[in-house]
């Protein structure tokens, strides 16, 4: 059913910039506000914080939540969208939620690490 609603509020946010040219459209998911509610948790490695993510564009706004952020020792911490786990051919695998274009996953991605490595190294 989550996954309904982000699929439908996904085509809201597309459709927002249907009738822009792609140089527009560009300016436009550069003008979306991101605004980053982590929090640090005690999980099992190497999963150390779930953010919730707002994406604000004039005449509507997004909420992403569950994006994960891992680190591993030694290891600079990365971050993802919501994915769930599958079993394929006997392995483990995560498949994406939600489908970003690559500059605004790229910008949702390293909001979330940047808040990351500001709450992680405020306590």
């Amino acid at each position: 059913m989550y996954v309904r609603y982000l699929q439908a509020r996904l085509r809201l946010f597309e459709s927002s910039f249907c009738r822009l040219t792609s140089g527009m459209k560009r300016k436009a998911i550069m003008d979306t506000e991101i605004k980053i509610d982590l929090a640090l948790v005690n999980a099992k490695a190497p999963l150390c914080a779930l953010a919730d993510v707002v994406l604000r564009w004039p005449g509507g706004d997004l909420t992403i939540r569950r994006c994960a952020v891992f680190e591993k020792q030694g290891e600079p911490a990365w971050a993802t969208l919501p994915r769930i786990p599958v079993e394929k051919n006997g392995k483990k695998t995560y498949l994406a939620l939600l489908d970003l274009s690559r500059d605004l996953k790229q910008r949702v991605l390293e909001a979330v690490l940047a808040e990351y490595e500001r709450k992680n190294h405020a306590r």
